[in-house]
């Protein structure tokens, strides 16, 4: 017993740094602990996923086997993500819309112009959408205004 009398009377100091710290510590985890954390800046987070369908005779059938539609967000901001994409149109647009068939403006928001015809590419969405009221992601080409392809999300 003199031992760890002598042990803590010289490390004293130490011992109350220590302690000090591990009170410190436990209080942070209490107080933070347990509180959801927003996403960090350079997060993301992964939505819906659909395969796409070739629609159009003038590109071979299996030019959209395996390309996908996504839903992403990086923080807060949303996106829609192609991957595996291979089409021959380079005039080539996408867009998302409330239904396969639509023909009204206001049903489908227009992305702009393919950004690549081969691999992956990225389109920002608005701010405040709801993708769950756009399940259709349909590209176009340009030159014949002919659906190349689309994608449906089951949600």
């Amino acid at each position: 017993m003199k031992k760890v009398t002598h042990i803590v009377k010289k490390h004293w100091s130490y011992l109350t740094i220590a302690v000090g710290i591990i009170v410190l510590a436990v209080f942070i985890s209490l107080l933070f602990g347990n509180t959801a954390m927003p996403p960090a800046p350079n997060e993301y987070h992964f939505g819906l996923m659909a395969n796409f369908y070739s629609e159009s005779e003038t590109q071979s059938p299996d030019s959209l086997d395996g390309a996908t539609a996504q839903f992403v967000a990086l923080g807060q901001t949303p996106y829609l993500q192609i991957e595996k994409l291979h089409i021959q149109c380079p005039t080539a647009e996408i867009s998302i819309s409330r239904s396969l068939n639509t023909q009204e403006k206001n049903e489908r928001l227009e992305l702009g112009v393919i950004q690549t015809t081969v691999g992956n590419s990225r389109y920002s969405l608005p701010a405040d959408i709801n993708e769950s009221k756009y399940p259709v992601v349909s590209i176009f080409c340009g030159a014949s205004n002919s659906r190349l392809g689309y994608a449906v999300f089951q949600g």
